[in-house]
């Protein structure tokens, strides 16, 4: 499950998305990142009893970043206001259905 603290710094996220902020608050996201990786993992093993495609599959290849991409966006912010990951074989780049 994820921590208190986690969903805290994402909070705090949406309502300063600025890179001052974030910069200052670095170690904060720091360890909401690696909660958020742990819980993944923990959705990956699950996952895992029941689709055999997603064997070998890391937290790590399913997280996405949490850096926007604004050059065609209207919402400049620089900073996504949560947590995502695409569980499938061979992470989230993979062409083959999963698990958003």
């Amino acid at each position: 499950m994820l921590e208190p603290q986690t969903l805290k710094f994402l909070s705090q996220l949406k309502k300063n998305n600025n890179k001052p902020w974030f910069d200052a608050h670095r170690a904060q996201f720091e360890a909401a990142r690696i909660d958020f990786s742990n819980f993944i993992q923990l959705v990956i093993d699950a996952v895992q009893k029941t689709d055999t495609t997603i064997t070998g599959t890391t937290s790590k290849d399913c997280i996405f970043r949490i850096n926007r991409d604004i050059r065609f966006s209207n919402d400049k912010t620089p900073y996504k206001s949560h947590f995502g990951a695409s569980i499938k074989r061979s992470g989230r780049k993979s062409p083959f259905a999963g698990y958003y």
